[in-house]
Order: C-alpha cells, then structure tokens, then sequence
C-alpha cells in the first residue's frame, strides 16, 4: 500500500481553513503528524495552511505515535495572489479543491491550461 493510500484510507473528513470554493487549485502534501485529528502547526513554512484531512479515532499510526495526514496550502504566488507565477497551468502536487473528498485520491485540476480568469 502506498503512501498516499494510507493517508486517505482513514480519513473522516476534510477541514477547510479558507473557502476552498475561490481556489483554480491548491497544494496537496502527506505530512506526518503526532495527532489524528487537530491542525497542525504551520509556522515558519513557505505559504498558507488552506485545509486538512482529520483521521478516524482507529487510525492506526504509521510509525509509533505518527499519522500520515494531507495538508492543503498556498503558497504567496500561487493563482489566488496578486502577482501570481501560475497564471497558467499549475505546479505538480496542485489538486481541484472541488474534488477533495475524505478517503478519495484527489485530482489534479481539469483547468490545468486555462487562465487565471477561466
């Protein structure tokens, strides 16, 4: 089983810290974490903290007291800033906020080409 397949087989829901509505994308990473279910700390990384997956309390850990969780972020020049690099296209852990559903592998946007007003 992969990576990415433990993270999402005992999620119980997606927190959304921002209207993932108002996204083209957002960042999706497997981080390892000490709790199941609260957010995690984001200080001092590169970006925002726009969402994350809470587990089941029978979540097994991974290694002894960790959980593989997805996060979801922005970084300070992705599409939704002022002066974004992505105008087009998306970098490549990018996923269509639309589709985030907990235990469902995520998506990468189906607008992968479309300008940032598309």
């Amino acid at each position: 089983m992969s990576e990415y397949d433990q993270a999402v087989q005992y999620e119980d829901g997606i927190v959304w810290l921002e209207d993932p509505e108002g996204f083209y994308y957002v960042r999706e990473t497997i981080e390892l974490m000490h709790f199941r279910r609260r957010q995690p700390p984001w200080r001092g990384r590169d970006g925002r903290l726009v969402g994350y997956s809470v587990l089941t309390l029978t979540a097994p850990s991974t290694f002894p007291g960790m959980f593989l969780r997805r996060l979801f972020w922005l970084k300070d020049y992705d599409r939704d800033s002022g002066d974004p690099i992505y105008s087009r296209g998306a970098p490549c852990e990018a996923v269509d906020p639309r589709h985030v559903k907990p235990g469902v592998q995520s998506q990468g946007p189906d607008r992968w080409e479309g300008a940032a007003e598309d």
